[in-house]
């Protein structure tokens, strides 16, 4: 008996030196990223995000789906921007990164005390013994300094992943201890977690997994048995509140706070689930050999299920699922069995049959690789129990195992250290992507920037041109360019510039100042009428439902008042030539439809009726004329007169669309006025010509 207890001591010695030992070498392997840069989607969240930058009212987070970004709360995270805002404030009210860091640093060290005493107990249920604290430690340490997670915790907005996995891993934890299981206190963590990421969903499949195997210990020898079917009725009875509660709250974030929410990215769901099973196998591949991690993958979508990539992921996730059948034999190998399923679990927000912007991204392997390592660790684990004997009487299995362990846990960190480095800033991080993702167009246009901020302009025209071939239809990209080829390439062309700007609008709403740049461009050409053109059209498509939409369309609407005022000093110019072609030549109908068009853009409607009553000396039936007569009147609200000069105008051409298009609008028009109809809209702005409307 004493000597047992002298060996429970000495094994918590060993555990408690270990620890402190492993805790040094985190601590190290991430002592150089405190300060490395904001990245990529920081810059519309964090830094671009002025909700941030107050903290008088926290809870406008929890109200206002839309503070979190300024994208128009395509997602519903108020404890990531709550924190945001925490560390903007703690850091003076200025950007400074350290403070961001310190506190996902923090977060993530809780997250690994917690994944001890989760894996701990796990192996407890399954097989008690004297080396599960021991096995636990190493389990925790190999994931804790990782390469992976570097990306997740470099990665600031990405504290969303950090954060919401920690409380999935409370949530768990707390449910193995009688007290907060009884009282369903496990719950909170599942809610703290769909409040900070919508993966955060993922906890109720997971809960019902743990107690299918480690509270009701469903066997796999009679799947279909009676016994099993109680005990599945029992597992589904236990988790239930957990899939009430959560499918309730993540109901309530997407359809209620998140107004753009959606992932349809037009992508075929089958050919992505057939991507991801490769995806997934590069994400395997990066756990035992991570020299491929990067900021920005450039996976394409597969076509054929014949193909070398899609061969090596059915052979890889099906190696994994055969582990995992394998382990379900028996219930000390459980651990393995849960650890595969938690991590494909954890997969299916990105990596199943809902199709995203992204085809992959390292930072999504955080969450599934908590279940990777517990399947991992337990492998060797147990494999080590199973042979005790042996391993206790053989030096090089007693010490080489630990050793050799070790060694690779520190490997890893040391991989972690280097891996800060290249997050350092975006010029690294950008860098170190384009060699590692080189048919990435958002990674060769974020280079060409880089180069073009270095001065190396011909360098930066070489990756542009390349991330066109990838990217052809991006607006940033052709915004980039633009700007590019005005400041750096005197020898463009307007043609090839605006070519540039035309793509940009295209789908501009992603872009807003796209539309702005644009008409301030065409403005600087005198070609007022375009430059106005493109005002109304970014108008129209921008939805202000977020502060950067609202200023763009009212950025927008001041410009447009520019262009109209200088566009009216040319018109009269205009009035006054067409009239000297009218006194030359008055019989040519071209003329007065010019002066008709000139007026009508003007504003001056009663001079555009008397323009084209007076080109009825020219050609007597025009229906030109009669659509110039509608459209005026309809501008005035004079809807019977627009009505009947319409109707003239079909009955000499009813082939003119826009004079069908006038006729309607005045008919709604007069339908508006008298009580019965919605507010009439105009049809016919894409219809105008250069000559006539």
């Amino acid at each position: 008996m004493e000597m047992h207890q002298q060996q429970q001591q000495q094994d918590r010695r060993i555990v408690w030196m270990l620890a402190g030992f492993f805790f040094v070498a985190l601590l190290l392997s991430y002592s150089n990223h405190y300060n490395n840069s904001f990245h990529f989607d920081d810059h519309h969240t964090i830094t671009g995000n002025k909700d941030i930058r107050d903290l008088s009212d926290p809870m406008k987070f929890f109200r206002d789906g839309t503070t979190g970004t300024n994208k128009g709360g395509i997602n519903y995270r108020p404890l990531v921007a709550l924190m945001n805002a925490v560390d903007y404030n703690l850091a003076g009210n200025e950007y400074d990164t350290y403070y961001f860091h310190r506190s996902i640093f923090f977060w993530y060290v809780v997250q690994l005390i917690c994944m001890f005493f989760l894996f701990r107990n796990i192996l407890n249920i399954s097989h008690r013994h004297r080396w599960n604290n021991l096995i636990a430690l190493f389990i925790t340490a190999l994931y804790g300094l990782h390469t992976t997670n570097a990306e997740t915790i470099n990665y600031i907005i990405a504290r969303s992943d950090s954060f919401s996995t920690l409380w999935m891993v409370v949530g768990i934890l707390m449910y193995q201890y009688k007290f907060t299981r009884k009282f369903h206190l496990y719950l909170i963590p599942m809610i703290i977690g769909l409040f900070t990421k919508q993966t955060g969903i993922m906890f109720p499949p997971l809960l019902f997994v743990y107690i299918m195997l480690f509270d009701e210990k469903i066997s796999l020898t009679d799947p279909f048995g009676a016994e099993n079917r109680k005990k599945l009725g029992r597992t589904i009875l236990k988790s239930l509140p957990a899939f009430v509660v959560g499918l309730g709250i993540f109901i309530f974030n997407q359809k209620v706070m998140t107004p753009l929410a959606g992932y349809n990215t037009g992508r075929s769901k089958f050919w992505y689930l057939i991507t991801q099973t490769y995806v997934i196998a590069t994400y395997l591949g990066n756990f035992i050999l991570p020299v491929g991690l990067t900021i920005e993958c450039d996976f394409h979508l597969l076509d054929s299920v014949l193909s070398s990539e899609a061969i090596i992921g059915f052979v890889v996730n099906g190696a994994m699922i055969a582990l995992a059948l394998w382990a379900f034999r028996r219930f000390e190998t459980y651990p393995i069995t849960y650890g595969i399923i938690w991590m494909y679990l954890a997969f299916v927000p990105t990596s199943s049959i809902i199709p995203r912007f992204q085809i992959a991204n390292h930072h999504r392997m955080f969450f599934p690789f908590v279940g990777l390592v517990l399947a991992v660790g337990w492998v060797i684990g147990w494999w080590a129990i199973r042979n005790e004997k042996k391993v206790e009487k053989t030096p090089l299995l007693k010490w080489g195992l630990p050793i050799a362990a070790t060694a690779v846990i520190l490997a890893y960190g040391y991989g972690t250290y280097q891996r800060n480095f290249v997050w350092a800033t975006p010029a690294t991080a950008w860098e170190d992507a384009v060699q590692k993702s080189p048919e990435s167009g958002r990674v060769l246009k974020y280079w060409a920037d880089i180069l073009a901020g270095r001065k190396d302009y011909d360098e930066a025209a070489k990756y542009y041109d390349l991330a066109l071939v990838q990217w052809p239809r991006n607006p940033g990209l052709h915004m980039s360019m633009v700007n590019f080829k005005m400041k750096h390439r005197p020898d463009a062309t307007d043609e090839e510039i605006e070519e540039h700007f035309k793509k940009a609008t295209d789908r501009g709403q992603f872009v807003p100042h796209s539309y702005q740049k644009y008409a301030k461009w065409l403005m600087d050409k005198e070609r007022y009428k375009d430059a106005k053109k493109i005002t109304d059209k970014g108008i129209k498509k921008i939805k202000p439902k977020t502060d950067s939409h609202k200023k763009a369309v009212e950025k927008l609407e001041k410009l447009k008042v520019k262009i109209d005022k200088e566009y009216g000093k040319v018109m009269a110019e205009d009035v006054d030539s067409m009239e000297q072609l009218i006194v030359n030549e008055p019989k040519k109908l071209k003329h007065y439809k010019r002066l008709c068009d000139v007026y009508y853009k003007m504003g001056e409607y009663e001079k555009c009726i008397e323009t084209a009553q007076r080109g009825f000396t020219a050609k007597e039936r025009d229906a030109g004329l009669w659509n110039f007569i509608c459209v005026s009147h309809n501008k005035m609200a004079q809807w019977d007169k627009g009505i009947e000069a319409c109707k003239k105008g079909i009955e000499i051409n009813d082939k003119i669309k826009r004079l069908h298009a006038n006729l309607e609008w005045a008919e709604k028009g007069k339908a508006e006025a008298a009580g019965g109809a919605k507010k009439a809209e105009v049809k016919i702005e894409d219809l105008d010509t250069e000559d006539e409307r």
